[in-house]
C-alpha cells in the first residue's frame, strides 16, 4: 500500500491519525508525515500502518453488523 492509499483508506473509513497511532505503535505525526510526502517511510512502517488500519476497518465492520443483529431483536 502506498502512502496516497493509505490515506485515502483512513479518510475513506473515517478512522483518525490517533486511532492508526494507537494500533500501530507509530506517532501519530510520522504517520501524517508519511501520508503527506514529507518523509519517506520504511517497508515495515506501511506494513504496520497497512496492518493496523485493516484491523480497525474490521472491528468497525464487526461492531456495525452486532448493532443490526440487535435492532434486528427489538
Amino acid at each position: 500500500m502506498t502512502p496516497r492509499e493509505i490515506r485515502k483508506l483512513r479518510k475513506d473509513e473515517k478512522i483518525t491519525l490517533i486511532e492508526v497511532a494507537a494500533m500501530s505503535g507509530i506517532p501519530s505525526e510520522h504517520i501524517r508525515k508519511i501520508e503527506e510526502g514529507e518523509v519517506v517511510p520504511l517497508a515495515a512502517d506501511l506494513k504496520r500502518i497497512e496492518k493496523a488500519l485493516r484491523l480497525i476497518c474490521e472491528d468497525k465492520r464487526r461492531g456495525e453488523e452486532g448493532d443490526q443483529s440487535i435492532l434486528a431483536e427489538l
